[in-house]
C-alpha cells in the first residue's frame, strides 16, 4: 500500500491554490475593468469620427443642393420679370429634381413673386429667406410638416445681385425621405445616427427616421448644450429607449446650423471585453478543478516517482540514450545516493563513447577531404605505386581509379621533362621530404596540360617514410588567361598610341609611366627621358615644360582628395597658339586603399567650344520665338473655345425648345434626330469646357506654396465617394506628403489622377486606389495606383495628348483632355509624368516635383 501524506499538509496544498486563485481571480477583474475602460474611450472616439464624416456628407448634400439649383435656374434661364412664366419654370425644375418637394421665389423685399401654391411660404419660412438675404448667405431653416404632402426642409439662397443687393432668393424645399435615405446605408447596424436642425428639430435618424423626422429633440441629453455650445462633445447617456449609448455630438459649419449626432450602444463597444473576461473565468476554473486533482495523486507519487526516474533511466541507457541523467534534486535520501551513482556510471559511458565518435569523426572528415578535394590527389607506397586516388584526378587525367591502382605515376609522363628534371625531384623528396613545381603531364586522351604539382613524403610513428602524397592543379585555364591578359595589354598599348587625345598614366607617387604620341608633343618631352619623373622633375630636365603646364600637375592633388572622375578646362600655350583642352582625371586605389596610378586624358576642345557658344546663342533666339508662338496660339486656343459657347447655347436652347412644345409634331425618327443634335452639343460643350481649362493652365499665374498633397488627396477621396456611395473602394493615402507648388494647379492634376483610377475600377466590385511617395535615384517620386482595366504601354505615347484615348468612350465616359491637362501641370511646376500599366493589370501613374 502507497505512503499517504498526513491529511493537514495535503489540507494546507488545498488552500495555497485555493489563495493563489483569488489573487488571479482579482488579476482578471481589475483587467477587465480596464479593458472596458479602453473600450469606453475607444468607441467614444470612433462615434467623433463617424460624426465628422456625417456631417461633411450632410454639408457637402446641402452644397450640392444649393449649387444645384443657381446651376438649374442659369441652365433653364428662370424669368425673374414674368410670374406666370416663373411658376411655370418652377414646376419644370420640381419635375425634373427627386429631392425638391416645392420650390418658391422671393423678392428682394421678401415678397412672394412666384411659386406653386400649395408651397407658399409660412412665417418660418419667410423668416429664413429674410435671413439668407440680409446675411447674403445660404440659410438652412426649419423642418416643415404641416400641410406638406412630403416632409421637408426649407434652404434659402440668394440671386445675383445687382447694385450691391441681391435681387432675389429661392426657397427651396428638400425632401426629407429623400435625405435621409442618402444616409441609409452608411450607418453600420446597431449605430443610430441623428442630425438636427438649428432649431433642434429631427431632420435625419437612422435607422427608423419615421419614429421621429420631424419632432424636436432639443431636450434629448446634450443636443442643446450642444447647439448652444457650439463645439464637439462626447459623453455616455441614456436614451429615451433606456439603451445605454456612447453618443458624440458635433455642431455643424456655417452657414448651416446644427448638430450631428452619433450613438453606439455600451454592450456593442463592450462586447469584446465581456467575452474575454468570460473565457479566461472559465479558464481560471478550469485551472483550478486541475490543480486540487493534481493535489490528491501527490502524496502517492512522492516515493514512486524516485524509482520511476531509476526505472527510466536504466531503459534510456539500454537503448543507447547516454545523455540522459537524473537530476539533483529529484530524489531525496537513499534515493540522492543511488541517483548519484546512476549518473556517474552514465557519464563514464558516455566519455567512451565520445572519444570514438571523435575517431570516427576524424575518419570521416579526411574521407571527405580526400573525396571532396578541388585538387587532384595521388597517394603511393614507398615504392611509388599508386594505392588512392581522389575523383579529381578522374576529371584532370581520365583515368578511373581502377586503372591505375598499382601502377607507377610515369604513365603520365609527356616527355617534355627530361630525366635530370626527374633525378632532381626525386633528390629533393629524399633530402627535404618535399618538392614542388611547375610540370607538363598527358592525360588518357593523349592530350598535354600544365599543372603545378606539389609532392610530400608520409611519416609514419617509427619515422620512416610510410606513402607518398601527391597533389596537383590544372593549370590549362590560368596558362589560357595569361595569355589572353598578354593579348588584352598589347591591343590597350595599340589603342592609347593611336587615341587621338593626349593619354598619360601616373603611379601613386606622381610619376609618369605611360604617355602616347599625342601627350609627348602637347608637354614638349620628345627627346626627354620622361618615364619615371615626376612633374617637378621634368620641368628642371625641360625648359619647354612651361610654367602651364604646371597647372596640370597641381590639380592632381585635387583628384586625389576627391576619390572619384574630376574634369577641368586647362589653357596650354602651344606652337600652334592658345588651346583649351578638356582633361579629365581617374584616380585609380590598390585592395588597401592606397594610390596605385592616375589617369589622365586630354581632348582639345577649342573649336568645339565656339561652336557651341554660336549653337546656344542661336538656341535662345529660337526659343524666344517659340515661346511667342506658344503665347499666340494659346490666346487664339482661349478666344475660339470661348466664342464657341454662345452658338451651342443657342443650339442647345432651340433644340429643346423643340422638343418640349413641338413633340407631339416629330415622328420618332425627327424625336431620334433631335435627341443626336441635343447629346452632341452637350459633348461639345463639355470639349471646349476641357479647351478652356486646358488653356488656364498654361495661362495661370504659378504662386507656389507649401500644400499638404495629403490632405488634398484625402478631400478629393470623399467627394467621389460621396459621387457614388455604393461603391466599395479601399484607399490608400500615405500621410504627411507636403510640396511647394501651386495649390490650385497641383489639385485640379491630382482630381484628374484620382477621377481617372475611380473610373477605370468601376468595374470592380471591390477596389483599390493607393497614393504615395516612393524615392528613385536620389528624387521624391509620388505615385497614384489602382488595381482597374489598365491600358497597352505600347499606346503609352498616346496618354498626355489632347483627345487622345485608349478606351471608347461607350465604355467610359471622357473627353480626353484630363491627362494633357495633368501633364501641363506637371510640366508648368518643372517635373516629369508617366505611367506604367498592363490590360486586366491596373495603372500606376507617376510624376516628379521640383524640391
Amino acid at each position: 500500500m502507497p505512503i499517504r501524506l498526513h491529511a493537514s499538509l495535503r489540507g494546507r496544498l488545498i488552500l495555497v491554490l485555493t489563495a493563489l486563485f483569488a489573487v488571479l481571480f482579482g488579476a482578471l477583474q481589475l483587467q477587465h475593468a480596464e479593458a472596458q475602460r479602453m473600450a469606453r474611450r475607444a468607441a467614444l472616439d470612433r462615434a467623433l469620427d463617424m460624426a465628422r464624416v456625417y456631417s461633411h456628407h450632410y454639408e457637402r448634400l446641402l452644397h450640392d443642393q444649393l449649387t444645384m439649383l443657381e446651376t438649374l435656374f442659369m441652365l433653364h434661364d428662370v424669368s425673374l420679370s414674368n410670374r406666370s412664366r416663373c411658376d411655370n419654370d418652377i414646376r419644370r425644375l420640381i419635375v425634373s429634381t427627386s429631392s425638391l418637394v416645392n420650390l418658391a421665389v422671393l423678392d428682394s423685399q421678401g415678397r412672394v413673386h412666384c411659386g406653386i401654391l400649395d408651397a407658399l411660404p409660412g412665417e418660418a419660412e419667410t423668416r429664413t429667406a429674410h435671413l439668407a438675404l440680409e446675411r447674403r448667405s445660404p440659410m438652412l431653416g426649419m423642418s416643415g410638416t404641416d400641410g406638406a404632402p412630403r416632409p421637408y426642409v426649407t434652404l434659402a439662397h440668394p440671386l445675383g445681385e445687382a447694385g450691391g443687393e441681391p435681387r432675389a432668393v429661392i426657397l427651396a424645399y428638400i425632401d426629407r425621405s429623400w435625405l435621409n435615405a442618402r444616409f441609409a446605408d452608411a450607418v453600420p447596424e446597431g449605430v443610430v445616427l441623428r442630425i438636427f436642425d438649428g432649431d433642434g428639430i429631427f431632420v435625419v435618424r437612422q435607422p427608423k427616421p419615421e419614429c421621429c423626422v420631424g419632432k424636436s429633440g432639443r431636450e434629448l441629453g446634450g443636443i442643446g448644450e450642444a447647439i448652444a455650445g457650439g463645439g464637439a462633445q462626447i459623453r455616455q447617456s441614456t436614451w429615451l429607449d433606456g439603451v445605454v449609448r456612447l453618443q458624440a455630438d458635433l455642431p455643424l459649419k456655417a452657414p448651416f446650423s446644427g448638430v450631428v449626432s452619433v450613438g453606439i450602444p455600451e454592450a456593442l463597444a463592450l462586447a469584446d471585453a465581456e467575452k474575454a473576461n468570460t473565457r479566461l473565468s472559465i479558464l481560471l476554473a478550469v485551472l483550478l478543478l486541475s490543480l486540487y486533482a493534481l493535489s490528491g495523486f501527490l502524496s502517492e507519487r512522492s516515493l514512486l516517482r524516485p524509482l520511476k526516474l531509476l526505472s527510466d533511466g536504466t531503459r534510456r541507457l539500454r537503448n543507447g540514450d547516454l545523455a540522459w541523467r537524473i537530476a539533483d534534486r529529484a530524489c531525496k535520501g537513499e534515493f540522492a545516493d543511488l541517483a548519484r551513482d546512476f549518473n556517474e556510471m552514465a557519464d563514464t559511458l558516455e566519455a567512451n563513447r565520445h572519444e570514438i565518435e571523435q575517431d570516427m569523426e576524424q575518419l570521416r572528415l579526411a574521407s571527405q577531404v580526400f573525396e571532396q578535394a578541388r585538387e587532384a590527389i595521388i597517394v603511393t607506397d614507398t615504392e611509388a605505386n599508386i594505392v588512392a586516388v581522389n575523383p579529381r584526378f578522374t576529371e584532370i587525367t581520365g583515368y578511373g581509379a581502377e586503372e591505375v591502382l598499382g601502377k607507377n605515376p610515369r604513365l603520365l609522363r609527356s616527355d617534355r621533362q627530361d630525366a635530370a628534371f626527374y633525378g632532381e625531384m626525386w633528390a629533393a623528396l629524399q633530402k627535404q621530404g618535399h618538392w614542388s613545381g611547375e610540370i607538363w603531364n598527358r592525360r588518357k586522351d593523349g592530350s598535354i596540360y600544365p599543372e603545378w604539382l606539389s609532392i610530400s613524403a608520409v611519416y609514419g610513428d617509427a619515422g620512416r617514410v610510410a606513402n607518398y602524397l601527391a597533389v596537383f592543379i590544372d593549370l590549362t585555364k590560368r596558362k589560357a588567361a595569361e595569355e589572353a591578359l598578354r593579348t588584352s595589354e598589347t591591343r590597350l598599348a595599340t589603342l592609347i598610341a593611336f587615341l587621338p587625345d593626349a593619354v598619360l598614366f601616373k603611379d601613386g607617387e606622381g610619376r609618369w609611366l605611360v604617355a602616347n604620341d599625342v601627350a609627348r608633343r602637347l608637354f614638349s618631352l620628345d627627346g626627354t627621358p620622361w618615364q619615371g619623373k615626376n612633374d617637378v622633375e621634368l620641368a628642371v630636365l625641360n625648359s619647354r615644360f612651361s610654367g602651364e603646364h604646371m597647372d596640370c600637375w597641381r590639380s592632381d592633388e585635387a583628384v586625389w582628395a576627391a576619390g572619384s572622375l574630376m574634369h577641368s578646362l586647362e589653357i596650354i600655350y602651344t606652337e600652334s597658339g592658345v588651346r583649351t583642352y578638356d582633361v579629365a582625371k581617374m584616380p585609380l586605389y590598390d585592395e588597401a586603399g592606397r594610390r596605385h596610378a592616375l589617369v589622365v586624358v586630354g581632348r582639345d576642345v577649342t573649336d568645339l567650344r565656339r561652336n557651341a557658344e554660336e549653337l546656344e546663342r542661336r538656341v535662345a533666339e529660337r526659343t524666344h520665338e517659340l515661346q511667342t508662338a506658344n503665347r499666340e496660339l494659346e490666346a487664339f486656343s482661349y478666344s475660339v473655345s470661348h466664342d464657341l459657347r454662345a452658338p451651342l447655347r443657342a443650339i442647345n436652347g432651340f433644340s429643346r425648345l423643340l422638343e418640349e412644345e413641338y413633340a407631339a409634331s416629330l415622328d420618332a425618327k425627327a424625336r431620334n434626330y433631335l435627341g443626336r443634335v441635343r447629346a452632341g452639343s452637350l459633348k461639345m460643350g463639355e470639349l471646349i469646357d476641357d479647351l478652356l481649362e486646358l488653356s488656364r493652365v498654361s495661362r495661370h499665374a504659378m504662386k507656389r506654396e507649401q500644400a499638404d498633397l495629403s490632405a488634398l488627396a484625402t478631400e478629393i477621396a470623399a467627394e467621389l465617394e460621396a459621387g457614388e456611395p455604393d461603391r466599395r473602394v479601399d484607399w490608400s493615402i500615405a500621410p504627411g506628403i507636403v510640396v511647394r507648388c501651386d495649390i490650385g494647379l497641383m489639385r485640379s492634376a491630382l482630381l484628374n489622377l484620382l477621377g481617372n483610377a475611380w473610373k477605370y475600377t468601376s468595374r470592380r466590385e471591390h477596389a483599390r486606389i493607393e497614393f504615395g511617395l516612393e524615392e528613385q535615384n536620389g528624387r521624391n517620386v509620388y505615385f497614384i495606383r489602382d488595381d482597374g482595366i489598365g491600358f497597352d504601354m505600347r499606346f503609352a505615347t498616346k496618354l498626355f495628348g489632347a483627345f487622345q484615348r485608349l478606351h471608347a468612350p461607350a465604355d467610359f465616359p471622357g473627353t480626353g483632355i484630363g491627362l494633357a491637362t495633368v501633364a501641363r501641370i506637371i510640366h508648368r511646376h518643372g517635373g516629369e509624368v508617366w505611367a506604367d500599366s498592363a490590360p486586366g493589370q491596373g495603372a500606376t501613374f507617376r510624376f516628379t516635383l521640383p524640391k
